[in-house]
């Protein structure tokens, strides 16, 4: 099957294949989505963390996935699955950044954990969530311009224009942030989906380590 990639502005690029993310390196690029659908059993379980208060932090590598979250998650007949997944994004991550570990977040919500748009402080992030609205953000501009976007009148404007972008449940984003090399200043803008749209969320974030 041929992947269907493209590039839906000058900074992101999305694909339905994972080798999207040999794009990352681009200059021009500071997101890129693999957009993917989630497996039943993925799904299913992940559709049953949602019913329980997890936070998971850990820095961790990818063979130590099974070992470390196995008695930390609910038992099911689907969890192997999602854990399966979860070595998968920490293994890419991995390879795409040549590190040895991952700082791994693994959390339920129910509200906006970043409401306002921000860039972040290192060098990259993943983000997947696994129920719920997936992560928001926007085509490159001036880091400076954050302050008025957070503004509700500019952003109203830009939701008029459709200029807000945002995953899907099961996506795979992959960001840079300010500390990416020439990048200081111009990290991928972001948000949580905003209180209105969330109903409860399961979020894995990976940062190299």
């Amino acid at each position: 099957m041929i992947a269907v990639q493209h590039e839906l502005n000058s900074s992101t690029y999305m694909s339905d294949h994972h080798d999207v993310f040999t794009h990352f390196f681009a200059e021009h690029i500071n997101v890129c989505g693999w957009q993917r659908k989630l497996s039943q059993s993925v799904n299913e379980y992940s559709t049953s963390l949602a019913e329980h208060q997890i936070k998971v932090v850990r820095e961790i590598s990818p063979e130590e996935v099974f070992s470390e979250f196995n008695s930390l998650l609910p038992d099911s007949p689907y969890k192997h699955d999602f854990l399966e997944d979860v070595q998968l994004l920490s293994d890419m991550m991995c390879c795409i950044f040549d590190c040895k570990s991952v700082g791994l977040r693994l959390i339920t919500l129910d509200h906006a954990m970043c409401p306002k748009f921000h860039t972040d402080k290192i060098s990259g992030r993943l983000i997947c969530t696994y129920m719920g609205k997936g992560t928001q953000w926007l085509p490159h501009i001036a880091k400076g311009g954050l302050e008025s976007l957070n503004q509700t009148k500019a952003l109203s404007q830009m939701e008029d224009k459709c200029s807000i972008l945002s995953a899907k449940q099961g996506d795979v984003l992959l960001l840079k942030g300010d500390a990416w090399p020439k990048n200081e200043g111009r990290g991928a803008i972001h948000r949580s989906p905003p209180n209105s749209l969330i109903q409860k969320r399961v979020l894995l974030t990976l940062d190299p380590m």
